[in-house]
């Protein structure tokens, strides 16, 4: 018998991080120019955000099958283990929703299902907590409650130079973006309680907007028990700008702290976005 800690890629692990806090990520299919690829498997983050500039398709992603969730929890409940499923927010994806069903098909009451609400550095949060949780002996029902407890803390504010990538996977209007462009507008995006994307701030110019976050860094002010995480898609210089301006309001974050993210949302905020997520005191 034993916890099992059950993610998806989503997370932005690296193979070597997954091995290291010994847990399951199942990798989410993603098609390029008419290749499906694995994220996190035969699909690096700087090959994606390499084949996003130049000018590949749309990438499309896709959820696993449900056979696959229903074979790990089938194995489970052989095994007598406990599972602590964390799965990217049910705003953005349809995965979570088929993972509780799949629970319901296999009929195993210790899988313990869990809407991160997040994703990328939101999500592996989460389950990096619930890794320390495990490792100290907490039982999967503790793990379970104290995961859905926090998640509710986490902040995550984000902003990126260009639109075009919202507008072509849906997400805003070409009419919107349009006008944004005019107005120099560089939208600062947040995650509510529901794990619903929305703009909190318009900053004329990515600098104000990166300023912004940066405010709210020191206002809400970071709880030091957990992770920070400073991210960037594909290239880090804004990211780096940043932790300057939050060093600047006498916060210090390393550059070792930064992370790249993946093709799960780099779809659709493209090369040169830059964002925080933390646990608000």
């Amino acid at each position: 018998m034993a916890i099992k800690i059950f993610t998806d890629s989503g997370t932005d692990y690296e193979q070597y991080e997954i091995k290291e806090k010994n847990i399951d990520v199942l990798p989410i299919p993603i098609e390029i120019d008419g290749h499906e690829y694995l994220s996190g498997l035969n699909l690096s983050k700087n090959e994606f955000f390499q084949m996003l500039e130049n000018g590949c398709s749309f990438p499309k992603t896709a959820q696993p099958s449900p056979q696959v969730y229903i074979d790990y929890f089938e194995e489970a409940k052989k095994n007598g283990d406990d599972v602590i499923a964390i799965i990217i927010s049910g705003s953005l994806s349809g995965m979570v929703q088929t993972v509780f069903m799949c629970r319901d098909t296999v009929g195993y009451e210790n899988v313990y299902v869990i809407d991160s609400v997040n994703a990328t550095a939101g999500q592996r949060l989460l389950v990096d907590n619930a890794v320390r949780l495990r490792d100290e002996g907490k039982t999967a029902k503790e793990i379970y409650e104290a995961t859905e407890a926090l998640k509710k803390r986490i902040r995550l504010y984000a902003t990126f130079p260009t639109l075009k990538y919202l507008v072509k996977g849906g997400r805003l209007s070409h009419f919107e973006a349009t006008a944004a462009a005019i107005a120099r507008i560089k939208p600062v995006i947040s995650i509510n309680g529901d794990g619903e994307v929305y703009v909190c701030h318009k900053g004329v110019g990515i600098k104000h907007s990166i300023e912004y976050m940066a405010q709210m860094v020191a206002e809400e002010q970071i709880d030091e028990n957990y992770p920070v995480f400073p991210i960037y898609s594909g290239d880090p210089v804004n990211c780096k700008i940043m932790l300057e301006k939050i060093a600047n309001k006498g916060i210090v974050i390393g550059e070792d702290k930064m992370r790249n993210i993946g093709p799960t949302i780099g779809t659709y905020v493209g090369v040169g976005a830059t964002g925080i997520v933390y646990v608000k005191k």
